[in-house]
């Protein structure tokens, strides 16, 4: 309901929040489950496309645009290493 009356009439997030009791964090909230499916789907495009690269690498460039991610190495090694070697192009 916030999003539409921000879309729709150009109203500040603060002033509909505001009138709906609601924080404006809860305006710009993202489900986690949504970003880390997209996260990983980026890493095995990046891995696929950079198969020498190894996870240090492949951090710097997810932190990097247009992925902007904010992740540390050890999330991508967990990622990795839930992936196949054959979708990263080798085991990481």
């Amino acid at each position: 309901m916030a999003q539409e009356m921000v879309r729709q009439n150009g109203f500040p997030v603060r002033l509909v929040c505001g009138f709906l009791g609601l924080s404006p964090s809860s305006y710009y909230y993202q489900k986690k489950e949504l970003a880390y499916q997209q996260l990983e789907a980026d890493l095995k495009l990046l891995a696929g496309q950079h198969p020498m690269y190894g996870t240090r690498r492949l951090t710097h460039q997810l932190r990097r645009k247009p992925y902007a991610y904010q992740v540390n190495r050890k999330r991508i090694q967990r990622l990795a290493r839930k992936m196949e070697p054959t979708q990263t192009g080798k085991a990481l």
